[in-house]
């Protein structure tokens, strides 16, 4: 008799969100086209890689540029905020190696993806760590540089930030601040601040009350869930996020 076939499940579920990602993708590419830009830069803020990896999606690899905040892990709102009103002030002098691979500056506690993040986590003794950190410091100079120099430019600017609930009032509070921060900081005062909430964690009444608070600079949007952090990449209400994205950056 023969042995029945073993399937890896989880090489199954990921084959199905890299195909269903396809066909997002296939779909928002033909309803955008044509359709023209209203910013001309978009700045992603945490609090990880997700929004980053769906603004991709919407408008290609090729366009998407690389800010202090486009590839971290926000573990701490008020240090964040402490962060945004001052990039290249606020940075950390130290970091401490997590299990995964990832460091955390000792300042911020930000996760940083370092470029030798698989070394670090696969082989961690063969690993230069210092170097590893060094390494690390420098390109969140350059990144925090570039951040700040893009706010003070004339350049219309999309932010797009992913807010973790913790209460509908503190979350207000919360947007509001970074909004606060944005404003002071950027030249141009026309710019979007993006935000983004899972909707499976909130009532209806919390939704019209988050809704309430759509002004000219702020937006806000729902999708049905996040991904989980190790698939930022694939997972989550994909189409939620790209329908949300292509509504504000695209023009009507």
């Amino acid at each position: 008799m023969p042995k029945p076939v073993k399937i890896d499940l989880k090489f199954f579920h990921t084959f199905v969100k890299k195909v269903r990602l396809k066909f997002f993708l296939r779909y928002f590419r033909i309803i955008n086209l044509g359709k023209i830009s209203c910013f001309d830069e978009v700045i992603t803020l945490g609090y990880n890689c997700e929004n980053s990896f769906r603004v991709m999606n919407v408008i290609s690899k090729k366009k998407f540029h690389h800010y202090l905040y486009s590839w971290l892990y926000v573990t701490d709102r008020e240090k964040f905020l402490q962060s945004l009103n001052n990039p290249v002030g606020f940075v950390d002098d130290d970091f401490e190696l997590l299990p995964w691979g990832m460091l955390m500056g000792k300042t911020t506690k930000f996760h940083f993806h370092p470029e030798e993040e698989r070394m670090l986590r696969e082989n961690p003794e063969k690993c230069d760590i210092d170097a590893a950190k060094a390494n690390l410091k420098s390109k969140i100079k350059h990144l925090a540089e570039k951040t700040v120099n893009m706010l003070n430019s004339n350049k219309k600017i999309l932010f797009i930030i992913k807010v973790s609930k913790v209460s509908v009032d503190e979350d207000i509070e919360f947007i509001k601040k970074v909004n606060d921060i944005l404003n002071a900081k950027c030249s141009n005062k026309e710019y979007k601040l993006l935000c983004i909430f899972e909707g499976r964690r909130l009532k209806k009444d919390e939704k019209k009350f988050l809704s309430r608070n759509i002004t000219k600079q702020i937006d806000i949007g729902f999708v049905k869930k996040f991904a989980r952090d190790p698939q930022t990449d694939i997972g989550g209400s994909i189409y939620d996020w790209l329908k949300i994205i292509s509504r504000v950056y695209f023009t009507r």
